[in-house]
């Protein structure tokens, strides 16, 4: 839910990414009160970790404007940071033309 809720808040919704990107924050924000172990039962819910969904949205929003938000992936280390930026681009395209499938009606 989302990768489809930061869509359409990317798509449709004037200053979207800067909702996505404060909701990103507050799962930055909750994460840093957990413990740096999970219980199993954890596991098992419905969302993933915190922390992993702060850098899912983050993701989305750099893969559709990556211009204007070129240094919102920078926290993550240097090695990494070319793949995982081409990473995101390619993620927001999919992301993109799976929910338009079924937002937009040809008839």
């Amino acid at each position: 839910m989302d990768d489809f809720a930061t869509f359409l808040l990317l798509s449709y919704i004037e200053g979207g990414d800067d909702i996505a990107i404060n909701a990103a924050k507050m799962f930055s924000f909750e994460s840093e009160h957990k413990p740096s172990y999970y219980d199993f039962g954890e596991f098992i819910g419905e969302h993933s970790f915190d922390l992993q969904r702060y850098f899912s949205i983050l993701c989305l929003v750099y893969g559709n404007q990556e211009i204007k938000h070129n240094n919102l992936l920078n926290e993550i280390e240097d090695e990494y940071l070319f793949d995982i930026k081409e990473y995101c681009k390619f993620r927001y395209k999919k992301t993109e033309t799976n929910w338009k499938q079924y937002l937009v009606n040809d008839d």
